[in-house]
């Protein structure tokens, strides 16, 4: 069976075209639409979307205030028409591990057609729930070994799938003097922002000017807003007012214009995930800085020496470590980030890239029909 005849019904959390967090998803399909006959896709809430014809995007209406009855009900009566009218080849469920639970009333009918499920999941902590629906799909797919972090005989590595047609080296440069410094992601806890202020703070007291950090991004919960008051209250203790400014998240199709605006890009988070913000700057051929060990893993392949490697990582936690890998990348010179830059960019083209990705998923749902 080629891809062409391959019928997919693919669940995800939102399709926009617009959106900031989920734009990539949005990539995805409009990719994965070229290389199959058709693609039902149901979303949990749905935005702006131009997507290839063959591509239809089914929304459970959430953006049209569907309260949580009208959601499952929803659910039942677009995945049984798909199911049981649309003969697909099989089915596709990026992230939410609920979809997973949902489809069990349609597990044995599905088993019976043999009609496969693939199970997209790359997440540093792996919940409960998450490692008990690892029994649902047929394969689980993620971007990095770390990423799934599970003892599982179905578990494919496939990389990530970045736009590197998108993302890509620009004519834009730093606009003014000094060294600008992006993080981006969602404002809470667990990214870690706290740790990216003190390494600033230390460069600051040893005499390095100039440094102008940005954090993109926003806080989503009660426990994230209060996080942010606490990062602001200590930018003001460490008098670093005038090296940090936060910004409003930006439609995922913008950001390679953002990226090309800054030296590089520093992931303070430190978990098994593998960042696709990181990834996305690296496409866009800008050094990037990150303590998760998914990050660490895909490195490993690439033509960096071990020093440039190393340049690029620090341990998770540690402040100190991440102010002296700041200061090295400082102190490198416009051909030594070029370099690297460079390279990275190769490693996401040849690995991480959107069509490299969905090549992998497309070559495993012929496998999994096979059987």
């Amino acid at each position: 069976m080629g891809g062409k005849k391959l019928k997919i019904l693919y669940f995800t959390q939102k399709v926009s075209a617009d959106d900031n967090l989920l734009g990539t998803v949005y990539s995805w399909l409009n990719n994965l639409a070229g290389q199959v006959d058709q693609l039902y896709v149901i979303c949990l809430e749905k935005g702006r979307v131009d997507l290839p014809a063959n591509c239809q995007v089914f929304s459970l209406g959430k953006e049209r205030g569907a309260g949580k009855f009208k959601l499952w009900l929803n659910f039942y009566r677009l995945t049984g028409a798909i199911i049981f009218k649309k003969k697909i080849s099989g089915i596709f469920v990026h992230m939410n591990e609920i979809y997973l639970f949902l489809l069990l009333p349609f597990w044995p009918w599905l088993k019976i057609l043999g009609k496969p499920i693939i199970w997209w999941k790359s997440h540093g902590h792996l919940s409960r729930l998450s490692k008990i629906a690892n029994f649902i799909p047929q394969a689980i797919v993620t971007a990095a070994n770390s990423s799934f972090n599970f003892s599982t005989g179905k578990k494919r590595v496939i990389g990530h799938g970045i736009d590197t047609s998108l993302f890509k080296p620009t004519a834009n440069e730093p606009a003014q003097a000094g060294v600008k410094i992006l993080a981006v992601g969602r404002i809470a806890p667990v990214k870690h922002y706290e740790l990216l202020i003190e390494a600033v703070g230390n460069l600051v007291k040893q005499g390095i000017t100039g440094i102008k950090a940005v954090i993109l991004g926003e806080p989503m919960l009660a426990g994230d807003r209060q996080y942010y008051e606490r990062l602001k209250t200590l930018i003001n203790s460490r008098n670093l007012a005038e090296s940090f400014e936060f910004k409003k998240m930006i439609p995922n199709y913008a950001m390679p214009a953002l990226i090309g605006q800054f030296d590089f890009i520093v992931n303070p988070g430190g978990s098994n995930s593998l960042d696709k913000n990181v990834l996305e700057a690296a496409a866009c051929a800008k050094p990037a800085l990150d303590s998760n060990r998914a990050f660490k893993e895909i490195l490993e392949p690439s033509e960096l020496n071990q020093e440039q490697k190393n340049s690029l990582t620090f341990t998770a936690g540690s402040a100190i470590e991440l102010t002296e890998k700041i200061k090295k990348l400082i102190a490198l010179n416009y051909e030594q980030k070029n370099s690297i830059g460079s390279v990275l960019r190769k490693l996401v083209v040849e690995r991480h890239d959107v069509n490299h990705l969905n090549r992998q998923i497309i070559k495993l749902f012929e496998e999994l029909c096979q059987k």
